[in-house]
């Protein structure tokens, strides 16, 4: 006697392409941001000892507020542009 009951088993596959896609779009999305980052840190550091030696005020919390809110801004922009299709380089 044959199995006649329906199965969705062979329907599934569009579904874990969809959600592997995904999340190969978001894995390599997050590492470019965290090079960018991480790239830009020391440049961001820099311009902060300089901005706080100019203006008089305590070296390491200008640096931390700088390349903490750089970083941040950065990050920002970089997933925006990636909501809207922005190429990045």
């Amino acid at each position: 006697m044959p199995h006649l009951q329906p199965h969705r088993q062979n329907r599934v596959g569009w579904l874990r392409a969809a959600v592997l896609g995904a999340n190969d779009g978001i894995v390599s999305t997050s590492s470019l941001i965290s090079r960018a980052a991480r790239q830009q840190t020391p440049h961001l550091a820099i311009l902060g000892a300089i901005s706080t030696y100019l203006s008089g005020a305590k070296m390491v919390i200008g640096i931390a507020r700088v390349s903490f809110w750089g970083a941040l801004a950065m990050s920002v922009t970089a997933l925006v542009g990636f909501a809207f299709d922005a190429a990045m380089s």
